[in-house]
């Protein structure tokens, strides 16, 4: 299992630091994100304009990874109401 970012920034006494996305639900974004050494990454599903696929997608793209990046995903009302199950993301 790969190591947790947050977790190896806080055990080296520095602030972990993410990125936040709400918009620009395109292919490239996660290669971006992921170029960018940042330590986590949330998906907003809740105010973004993003599907399930779209984070699904992200989320392999970042645990391929060879800096593990975290994935928080932020799920709207409606998504958790239809029961997707959380293991999936």
């Amino acid at each position: 299992m790969k190591e947790n970012s947050i977790r190896r920034a806080v055990r080296a006494g520095r602030a972990a630091l993410g990125t936040g996305l709400k918009e620009f639900a395109t292919r490239g974004v996660p290669r971006i994100i992921e170029a960018s050494g940042f330590d986590y990454c949330m998906i907003d599903m809740e105010h973004g304009a993003f599907d399930l696929e779209f984070v699904l997608v992200t989320g392999e793209v970042l645990s391929g990874s060879p800096r593990p990046e975290t994935l928080a995903v932020r799920l709207r009302r409606d998504t958790v109401r239809r029961g997707v199950p959380t293991a999936a993301l």
